[in-house]
């Protein structure tokens, strides 16, 4: 039976320490719906959003790269019960071949890389009781001894069963990265048995039920043309609107070198007698279909990071995709990281975030400060002959 996304989720702080480089990010406060991180490049933007997708993934997942780091999360899950989510992991010991270093020639690849231990970690109900705390290797779930876990994994992922916890380790599934500079996913092709799946162990077909469904985006387009046809041309009519050179856009079955059945992804253009290949869509092209994608099959309560938003998508399509996130915005957060001026001039500067650094400390600040009268375009030309923005790197 298909997982199902059962608990949204809404990041109010994030506190992030890398201990091993010393990079830090004392504080940025999220705003409910929009938040925009503006600055200029090399000031840690992206960082930002990385490392709070790798915190994200350490609550729901075996393994972590975040060696030395510590943090503290604030968040709310299903608009009710406001959590605290703290962390800190060993520091990566001299000379040995950790997570995202290169190995030793000659190492055996097929042994497991080391990964950091987690020395302390708790998990609070803020106005409420410690549900989780671990001190070392010992584990205590609402003041209870449990036995021996390993240390290598975060207790939200351990105990993810538990009553006490499986609502909040849940609620991370609901989290979206997306980094708009890679076209890696364009080459993956859908599995059908993952279609056939859905079809045959989830009673309720409803749009509802698949956006809640755990699956892949790409996985809940198939499922979403083959069971809600009209939905999907919905969809396909929104795509025709930025590019109106296009006839038709529809998943096709084919078969993968081992002869099993998939999906992927083709578009026609106009006068075309062939269609375009998955393999020869334009990034820009594949970003926006994917971007309306999530948009339509994601849940509200949904937090979604986008790092360079404007990456591979050309004029047209930035006006189109910035309006959606606008609008969206109502039913899920979004975290997006952008230089370009349009996108900034069109999205209100009270869900600007400003990013300066100082040496390898970051700050966040609202950009814009009380009431102004002045069109995005004015505050922006404000901001970038701001001090903060022109000097956002400074050394200490």
């Amino acid at each position: 039976m298909p997982d199902f996304l059962e608990t949204a989720v809404r990041l109010i702080r994030f506190e992030f320490f890398e201990g091993d480089s010393g990079w830090a990010l004392p504080g940025m406060d999220f705003d409910p719906g929009l938040n925009l991180l503006v600055g200029v490049s090399g000031v840690g933007k992206t960082r930002i959003l990385k490392s709070l997708f790798e915190v994200v993934r350490a609550a729901r997942s075996r393994a972590t790269e975040l060696w030395g780091a510590s943090w503290s999360l604030l968040f709310q899950i299903d608009g009710g019960k406001t959590y605290n989510w703290s962390a800190s992991l060993e520091a990566q010991p001299d000379g040995s071949a950790g997570v995202g270093q290169e190995m030793e020639p000659g190492a055996d690849v097929r042994r497991p890389r080391p990964q950091p231990k987690f020395l302390f970690e708790s998990l609070a109900c803020v106005g409420g009781e410690v549900l989780v705390e671990r001190e070392s290797e010992n584990i205590r779930l609402r003041g209870k001894e449990t036995p021996k876990l390993s240390p290598y994994e975060s207790v939200l992922f351990l105990l993810r069963e538990e009553d006490a916890i499986r609502d909040v380790s849940r609620s991370f599934d609901r989290v979206v990265f997306t980094d708009h500079s890679s076209s890696m996913n364009r080459l993956l092709a859908v599995s059908s048995s993952t279609v056939e799946r859905f079809k045959a162990e989830v009673g309720d077909h409803s749009v509802e039920s698949l956006r809640n469904t755990q699956i892949s985006t790409a996985e809940k387009m198939v499922i979403l043309q083959e069971s809600h046809a009209d939905e999907f041309q919905s969809l396909v009519g929104r795509f025709i609107e930025v590019f109106p050179s296009i006839a038709k856009v529809a998943y096709e079955q084919e078969r993968d070198l081992g002869l099993r059945p998939t999906w992927v992804l083709k578009i026609k253009e106009r006068g075309v007698r062939n269609w375009i290949p998955r393999n020869r869509i334009s990034s820009g092209m594949y970003n926006t279909w994917m971007h309306l994608g999530r948009l339509a099959v994601w849940p509200d309560g949904t937090v979604y990071l986008i790092d360079e938003f404007e990456t591979s998508l050309g004029v047209n399509c930035i006006d189109f995709i910035t309006e959606d996130v606008v609008n969206e915005s109502r039913r899920m957060q979004f975290v997006i990281t952008s230089h370009h001026p349009y996108i900034i001039n069109n999205i209100d500067p009270k869900y600007w975030k400003l990013v300066s650094r100082t040496g390898s400390v970051v700050g966040v600040m609202d950009a814009m400060v009380g009431s102004s009268d002045k069109s995005s375009h004015e505050e922006f030309i404000k901001l970038i002959n701001s001090d903060k923005y022109r000097n956002g790197i400074a050394s200490i």
